[in-house]
């Protein structure tokens, strides 16, 4: 099987990786708090949700016959099922763990 090279993807992942270091940095307290605000809390955190939507195509397109086997096995209402009983902020049922053929 040949590997297919997808260097816009390789370039934005290269773009997510530096917003995430300026998350952590606040690269222009100095210059502008404006700015750096701007920069930080807006367009950086765009950052990590983009980061996993383009992990996320990558590995499924490695992975062609994991995406039937993922939409097939777990039904989108099992997911996450939010219950406040018992101080639990989510309840996941012990069936959402098993397999079925």
């Amino acid at each position: 099987m040949e590997r297919k090279n997808y260097y816009a993807l390789d370039v934005a992942k290269l773009i997510c990786a530096l917003l995430v270091i300026c998350i952590h940095t606040g690269p222009l307290l100095d210059v502008n708090i404006d700015a750096n605000f701007v920069l930080v809390q807006v367009l950086a955190r765009l950052a990590v949700p983009l980061f996993f939507v383009i992990s996320g195509f990558l590995f499924f397109q490695m992975n062609r016959s994991l995406i039937f086997v993922f939409h097939a096995s777990i039904p989108s209402s099992r997911i996450f099922s939010p219950s406040f009983q018992n101080n639990s902020a989510l309840n996941i049922s012990p069936s959402f763990f098993s397999v079925s053929s």
